[in-house]
């Protein structure tokens, strides 16, 4: 085998040690980051199973390169003249078509279009603040009682949501439209095109595809965009200032970087430390390059410094009229000097040192290695394989930076979660996806043994391989990995469903008041009725509020033509806690009239 001939044993040795990076089933992802304290039997057994995975295509693909007259070499034959080569373009269609259709449907069917996550209702409630033609709302009547622990939402002296406003901007188009789910799927299906185009532009045309298929068929791409989160939103307008930067240098197209300037500053009002952090590779980039270019250079700095101004001006303007400082950001504003990045005491008491950010960091490239394909070989072996074995060019060293970028942002930021398997490095999933792509090429080269093996740019002559590679993982994993789907993106302690609404129908209740019991000190279920109210309570038929006990009265005195109600857990049942989170199921919850409790 070419690649064990040719390869130095201590980058043979460092590929194989990736390999125990696997992920592993989704209640161990977290538990561990290399190996656990102690062997196991799924420890080995998932090993073996890399193993074999790993053989098995390297048996596939010498069977493929000795038989060139067999059926299936003819199929791969056909895939590289039509997908990479003929119909290239329409691959790419196809693929967007897929992504917006699974997206959507993912929306609905595991989603059932409604924010389970408190950002989701924090933003979603701020872009109807946006849709009734104001940047704020005024703070509700008693305002202790529209408010939880978790909430994200600041409710005096104004009313408004904490993050940055560009991503509730996009959501109000989609309140307009009819459907804020519309938004992610649709950014995440354009998204295919710049990473085709940007690809194309650094590498070649076959990796560029394979990129995109790659994409298409990751299930946390798939799962994130169907959501109500921003990261969708600000991977797709960081990838375009990505791209538009790149074609604005290499072309020496000024427009391009004015487009690269405003949308890195609209990604600035989505989702800021990343839009700044991780273009950080690209400014440098950029500014090695038109070094050279004389007044075009100096031009090409000028708009895109333009562009990103224009936009920035406008999130320090919304800070200022929210916050009353254009340097205060609402999460700031909502939380206090425990958001700010670094080592010291965060929300809850806990101290963020070094160390927490190490495992913090292990944690989200363990998630992230896991949920982005779900194959039982660790994407990271791809990575390597691209550090280790490739002739790197620009594009990269320049994707490598954004990925170590991403790291070292969240090395310093105080909180970690498994929601939506590793969301802070979502912004970076186009240029995880084009590396893996460089990645698998050279393997499936590296495989086949041919004399095109030792260039991994202009010696792809059978990039179908590669593909063939990636459906055998697929095959393989998909009975390993699908029982995880489900309890990785719908997590029952997130404590928001649609529970309480179907009980508020079936006792066809109207012009009343809700009260939401707490039960426990996250206060998440508040929210299963939280995201259902709108910044005119006067306007609605049911108002949702937080229950504060013999309190509650004082609410209904503000709403006297309005009856009251409590949803509550049923005295007669035993809470289920796990980690500090009720998850008791609907059944163990009643909706009574405040006077009945």
């Amino acid at each position: 085998m070419r690649l064990i001939r040719e390869v130095p044993f201590w980058k043979l040795a460092l590929l194989s040690l990736s390999l125990l990076l696997a992920p592993q089933p989704l209640k161990d992802c977290g538990n561990y980051f290399f190996l656990p304290k102690q062997a196991s039997l799924p420890l080995f057994s998932n090993l073996f199973l890399i193993t074999g995975t790993v053989s098995l295509a390297w048996l596939f693909i010498q069977y493929l390169r000795d038989n060139p007259e067999g059926a299936l070499y003819k199929v791969c034959t056909l895939f590289d003249g039509f997908i990479f080569k003929r119909f290239y373009i329409q691959t790419i269609i196809i693929c967007s078509i897929f992504i917006f259709c699974m997206a959507s449907l993912i929306a609905f069917a595991t989603y059932d279009y409604m924010p389970h996550i408190s950002d989701e209702i924090s933003q979603l409630f701020q872009a109807k603040i946006f849709l009734s033609g104001h940047l704020t709302a005024p703070s509700p009547p008693l305002p202790e009682f529209f408010t939880y622990a978790e909430d994200n939402i600041i409710v005096t002296p104004k009313w408004y949501s904490q993050y940055p406003p560009g991503f509730s901007f996009l959501l109000m188009i989609g309140l307009w439209l009819g459907s804020p789910w519309v938004i992610n799927p649709l950014l995440a299906a354009l998204s295919t095109v710049l990473i085709f185009l940007l690809c194309r532009e650094l590498f070649d045309r076959e990796t560029a595809v394979l990129s995109v298929i790659l994409f298409a068929l990751s299930p946390k791409v798939l799962f994130t965009s169907g959501s109500l989160m921003n990261h969708s939103a600000a991977m797709f307008f960081l990838l375009l200032a990505v791209a538009s930067m790149v074609f604005a240098v290499r072309r020496q197209k000024a427009l391009l970087a004015l487009c690269s300037g405003i949308s890195l500053g609209i990604s600035l009002n989505i989702r800021t430390l990343d839009a700044v952090i991780l273009y950080l590779p690209v400014g440098i980039y950029s500014l090695s390059a038109v070094s050279s270019y004389g007044k075009k250079g100096l031009k090409i700095l000028g708009m895109w410094l333009c562009g990103f101004l224009m936009m920035a001006g406008i999130l320090l303007l919304y800070n200022y009229y929210t916050t009353g400082n254009p340097l205060l950001f609402g999460y700031i504003a909502r939380w206090g000097e425990s958001h700010h990045l670094g080592f010291h005491k965060i929300r809850g008491g806990r101290m963020h040192t070094p160390l927490t950010g190490l495992i913090n960091t292990a944690l989200q490239i363990r998630l992230t290695d896991k949920g982005l394909f779900e194959w039982v070989v660790p994407m990271s072996f791809f990575i390597l394989a691209v550090i280790l074995l490739v002739k790197k060019t620009a594009g990269d060293w320049i994707f490598l930076s954004i990925c170590f970028c991403t790291s070292f942002l969240y090395f310093y930021w105080g909180w970690t979660d498994r929601l939506l398997m590793g969301r802070f490095y979502f912004s970076v999933t186009p240029y995880l996806v084009i590396l893996v792509a460089r990645g698998l090429l050279h393997v499936a080269r590296q495989f086949s043994g041919g004399p095109d093996a030792k260039d991994p740019v202009q010696g792809n002559k059978k990039p179908s391989y590669a593909l063939c590679i990636v459906g055998l993982f697929i095959l393989i994993s998909a009975p390993v990995r699908v029982d995880d789907l489900g309890s990785q993106y719908i997590i029952p302690h997130l404590q928001v469903d649609r529970r309480l609404q179907q009980e508020v129908a079936q006792k066809k209740l109207h012009n009343a008041v809700v009260f939401i019991e707490p039960q426990d000190k996250h206060e998440l279920i508040v929210g299963s009725g939280f995201f259902m109210n709108t910044p005119d309570l006067e306007s609605q038929d049911i108002i949702y509020a937080k229950d504060l006990g013999k309190k509650d009265k004082e609410l209904l005195k503000q709403y006297p033509k309005r009856k009251g109600f409590i949803y509550q857990h049923r005295r007669q049942i035993i809470k289920t806690v796990d980690k500090g989170y009720c998850i008791s199921p609907p059944e163990a919850f009643e909706l009574v009239t405040i006077d009945g409790r």
